[in-house]
């Protein structure tokens, strides 16, 4: 913090010094000042378009393509199933249906019973 502050009250010294001397304050202000206008006449020649024949004033008629059906995406809730396993014990794993549970054990070392709810 105490960096932070030095280094802002030295960009307000540097500041302060800079705006004292006069002639790069004169410099930066007519660097920054709108060019001077030396003639109010517009030397550039106006864009004129041609006006469309009575034959391009009708519009093609507009292909349109049908429209596309968006499937509806699916929503799988995840659930928690409880899995016994072979000598006893059982596992509590997170999975879409049944199946995806019973291999979620076998993934994680597990060795599920043939009889599962």
């Amino acid at each position: 913090m105490a960096r932070f502050l030095a280094i802002v009250f030295l960009v307000i010294v540097a500041v302060l010094l800079g705006a004292s001397f006069q002639p790069l304050s004169q410099a930066i202000s007519e660097f920054l000042a709108p060019p001077p206008q030396t003639s109010s006449v517009s030397t550039s020649t106006p864009l004129v378009l041609p006006r469309p024949s009575p034959a391009t004033s009708t519009l093609p008629p507009t292909l349109v393509a049908p429209p596309t059906q968006i499937p509806t995406p699916t929503v799988q809730t995840t659930r928690s199933f409880t899995i016994r396993l072979r000598g006893g014990g059982e596992m509590t794993v997170r999975a879409n249906t049944l199946d995806a549970a019973i291999n979620n054990v076998k993934s994680q070392g597990g060795d599920p019973a043939d009889d599962q709810p």
